[in-house]
């Protein structure tokens, strides 16, 4: 008798949080499974759902889809599988698809590494396919434009054509040092800015120290920018504040959401600026900030630049990404549930200052002796992102936090410029401190009350132990991200055994949904001297041990996608680290397991 074996459909969805500033990765994975004789591309399969849920989630979410279809055969008891891939337009695809796909695999080179004509060649062929790729791929070619232009090009302020494609622009006052470029002149940028109806972002960088640098070239520059219908976010990176307002032109965009206000200059420079008014300078900053607080959902700016009591007498209703750089403010401090006490919409909050070379008094983020304004928990209780830096004894912060954290980041910042710790006792630095190995209990015993916790960062005085790494994986064997870095790295030059590596190894092979892992581990030696051309330069010795130990790791922790290894840092003045992450991506395939390095010496 025969017998007739009826369809079946199976359908799997998987969903993945992850981010620095909570938000999500959507990922679906469908599935459809047909009997043997049956063709997967009939039209009978249904594609029409699967098209749904990828326009339907994908375009709410921005994800990433795979769709398989199994056929089963049953031949001598025997179940055999085959795949097939369901046949499906690309170009049918929503462009935001598109655009996510292309913009992830398009540039294949480590990020610090300059990016030639030949990176693009993808892209560049994708737009002679037709007139919808070409459109998609011009967004991407011509999407960030900058006033630095190649010596042989004549022309004004970009050829019209690519102006429907600029999305963000950035406005130097300097020519880069690394390459041929010139820059635009100012005054055929500024008749060019208003045509760029599609930006929404605007950079300037401005780093020149001229007294009349806000009047001669940020004012005009700000008045151009109040044309654009679109402009979201605008970031001032410059030398100084003070002389003539920027608030009225500010006030002008009227679409302004997110604000960068940055000073990259430390205090002793700034003082010795050319008729320089450091009051002149808080006074203009608050106004700008009082008159755009109602409507920023971001704010991102100097503490050097600020008051503390300002944003305590201010409300900031729809304000969700707060970040403080740079170095505490030279004013009254304020505790940071003051700051943040008219912020009820915060979710991302991050107080990354800079240890200085100027004496300072330790700042305590939390003081235990504040009984005027509610904990961290109860004042923000949607915050599910903290950053702190230099945590200082006797700070409250650990026993307030939020139960709703995602991401955690306890680190220990400093000023380029302060090359070592070993005169703390005798000249005490301004703050500079890193986790002792009490501090990193205490650190992750409150992390284990944290149910959402995915992302753990803590700055420690010492190389992370296996206690320490145990202690982690006990208390949050949820992490998906987990960065563990010795402050001063660069004062370490140690080598361990193998067998130590292995005691880290086990503790780390319990996070089973870690994804990326950043940890100080003594491998020797990353710069060498060579005396041919009189300068450091990575060692060979250290980039094998460190593809040994990464494929050790990878074999172990299944899950693993990229892997960091705290280096010493050729470049400090560029990258303001001494130490910097020696990044590898570990790509698993039928061929077995090799890494990739993403972020170089």
């Amino acid at each position: 008798m025969e017998t007739k074996v009826a369809e079946t459909k199976q359908r799997s969805v998987s969903w993945g949080d992850a981010g620095w500033d909570g938000g999500s990765e959507f990922n679906v994975q469908l599935s459809f499974s047909s009997v043997s004789g049956t063709d997967p591309t009939d039209s009978s399969h249904p594609r029409s759902r699967f098209e749904e849920i990828l326009v339907h989630g994908l375009v709410s979410r921005m994800g990433y889809v795979e769709l398989s279809l199994n056929s089963h055969s049953l031949h001598n008891n025997c179940q055999k599988y085959s795949t097939y891939r369901m046949p499906f337009a690309f170009t049918s695809l929503p462009t935001e698809i598109i655009l996510r796909i292309y913009s992830e695999i398009w540039v294949r080179k480590p990020i610090r590494s300059t990016v030639t004509l030949n990176d693009f060649q993808d892209i560049i062929h994708m737009s002679q396919t037709c007139s919808r790729l070409r459109v998609i791929a011009c967004s991407l070619l011509f999407g960030e434009a900058s006033n630095w232009k190649n010596g042989s090009y004549t022309g004004g302020a970009w050829p019209s054509a690519v102006w429907p494609y600029i999305r963000v622009v950035t406005v130097y006052d300097y020519e880069p040092k690394t390459m041929p470029r010139k820059m635009f002149d100012p005054a055929d940028l500024r008749v060019t800015l208003p045509n760029l109806a599609n930006v929404n972002h605007i950079r300037l960088e401005f780093i020149h120290d001229a007294p009349d640098l806000l009047s001669v070239s940020t004012l005009p520059f700000l008045f151009t920018m109040t044309a654009l219908p679109h402009l979201e976010t605008l970031s001032l990176r410059q030398s100084r504040f003070d002389g003539p307002s920027l608030t009225r032109p500010i006030a002008q965009m009227h679409h302004l959401t997110s604000l960068t206000l940055i000073s990259p200059l430390i205090m002793i420079q700034r003082l010795e600026l050319k008729q320089y008014n450091r009051f002149e300078e808080l006074k203009n900053v608050a106004e700008i900030l009082q008159t755009v607080a109602p409507v920023l959902t971001k704010l991102e700016i100097s503490g050097d630049l600020v008051d503390f009591q300002m944003f305590e007498s201010t409300e900031w209703p729809n304000l969700s990404t707060f970040r403080l750089v740079d170095h505490v403010p030279y004013s009254f401090f304020r505790p940071i549930t003051a700051v943040v006490a008219h912020m009820p919409m915060l979710q991302t909050l991050a107080c990354d200052f800079k240890a200085e070379e100027t004496p300072r008094t330790s700042f305590i983020f939390c003081p235990p002796d504040d009984h005027a304004h509610p904990p961290l928990s109860t004042s923000i209780p949607n915050l599910n992102s903290l950053s702190l830096s230099n945590f200082q004894l006797g700070d409250q912060s650990v026993q307030q936090l939020p139960s709703g954290l995602r991401v955690l980041r306890v680190v220990a910042l400093r000023d380029p410029h302060i090359h070592s710790i070993g005169n703390l006792i005798r000249e005490p630095r301004y703050n500079y401190s890193a986790l002792s190995d009490d501090d990193a209990y205490l650190w992750i015993n409150a992390a284990s009350k944290l149910p959402y916790l995915s992302r753990l960062t803590l700055h420690l005085k010492s190389i992370p132990s296996p206690a320490i790494l145990w202690h982690i994986a006990r208390a949050c064997p949820q992490l998906e991200f987990l960065e563990l870095e010795q402050a001063s790295f660069e004062h370490n030059w140690n080598e361990s055994p193998d067998s130590v590596l292995n005691l880290l190894l086990c503790p780390l092979a319990s996070l089973l949904q870690l994804r990326e892992l950043r940890m100080s581990v003594e491998l020797g030696p990353a710069l060498v001297w060579i005396e041919t051309v009189c300068q450091r330069l990575p060692s060979r010795a250290f980039k094998a041990r460190v593809q040994t130990v990464s494929m050790l790791f990878a074999a172990k922790l299944e899950n693993l996608e990229f892997l960091g290894s705290s280096a010493l840092n050729r470049e400090r003045v560029t990258y303001g680290r001494d130490s910097i992450w020696y990044m590898l991506e570990i790509i698993r395939n039928e061929d077995g397991l090799s890494t990739r390095v993403i972020d170089p010496i």
